[in-house]
């Protein structure tokens, strides 16, 4: 949230699936978005899809507070790759979807992008660890 600026917080939910023994979460806000966001630290950045597969990377950050790493989704994506999980980020115009076994997939929509951050997962449980 500290990083979004975003005027309503952000929403968020989560469901179990018992079938399945999956969780499903869903983040939204409506803030200024991934590529907006660390410009100002990294002008380097000119695509929605390159600025958030960099902070899939980690070690991005907007320096919003002094102790932000920049680790935040790099963490989450390694606890979704641990739990055979699958993820989605769309931020403006680029989408990222990663996969635990396949990946990461990216793209720059045509067209005006969402205003804000959407960030989905799944989390496989009951897996041997």
């Amino acid at each position: 949230v500290d990083h979004a600026r975003s005027p309503i917080g952000c929403i968020w939910c989560a469901r179990y699936f018992s079938s399945k023994r999956e969780v499903r979460v869903a983040i939204v806000d409506r803030g200024l978005g991934i590529l907006q966001t660390i410009r100002r630290e990294y002008p380097q950045f000119t695509s929605a899809s390159g600025a958030i597969r960099a902070v899939l990377q980690g070690h991005h950050t907007s320096r919003s507070r002094d102790s932000n790493m920049g680790l935040g989704l790099s963490n989450l994506r390694g606890i979704v790759t641990h739990r055979q999980g699958t993820m989605t980020i769309v931020s403006d115009r680029g989408v990222v979807s990663f996969h635990h076994s396949k990946g990461v997939l990216a793209s720059d929509r045509a067209g005006q992008g969402f205003c804000g951050t959407v960030v989905c997962f799944t989390l496989r449980l009951g897996l041997p660890t």
